[in-house]
């Protein structure tokens, strides 16, 4: 049994209608919609985001231009600077409590912080990657 011409044409238009929408919705990223409630670690380096100690999740808040949240043992808070779809964080200052669980996803938390280059926002998801597009986090609120 043949395709007519009108029918492929017909299954383009479902395949390309079907893949449009499957595509993540991008809302713009300013100071605006990365502050007010915290934003919860899902995704750290490709894998679910690890709890730290006392199965606390990761979290970050942003505020007048200062980040601060849980990484996984301590408390951290420092400067941020978003121009566009370009973010960076300052050094960290960070509590320097020693926990039984919670140190290496700490270390990795703050890691993946300091090579934060690109940050967007889909799907209700801040997605945080360096400069070589890896994507290193994955927040959601």
């Amino acid at each position: 049994m043949g395709f007519s011409f009108r029918t492929a044409v017909g299954l383009v238009c479902l395949l390309a209608v079907g893949c449009a929408q499957n595509k993540p919705a991008t809302q713009a990223l300013s100071e605006q919609t990365l502050e007010g409630a915290a934003w919860t670690l899902v995704e750290l380096d490709g894998q679910p985001a690890p709890l730290g100690a006392d199965g606390r999740a990761i979290s970050i808040n942003f505020a007048a231009q200062r980040a601060s949240g849980f990484s996984g043992c301590n408390r951290f808070t420092g400067a941020y600077k978003l121009e566009g779809n370009r973010l960076a964080f300052g050094n960290l200052a960070v509590t320097r409590m020693a926990c039984a669980q919670g140190m290496q996803t700490e270390d990795a938390v703050l890691d993946a912080l300091a090579r934060v280059v690109l940050a967007s926002l889909e799907d209700g998801r801040l997605r945080m990657s360096d400069g070589d597009s890896t994507l290193l986090m994955i927040f959601q609120r």
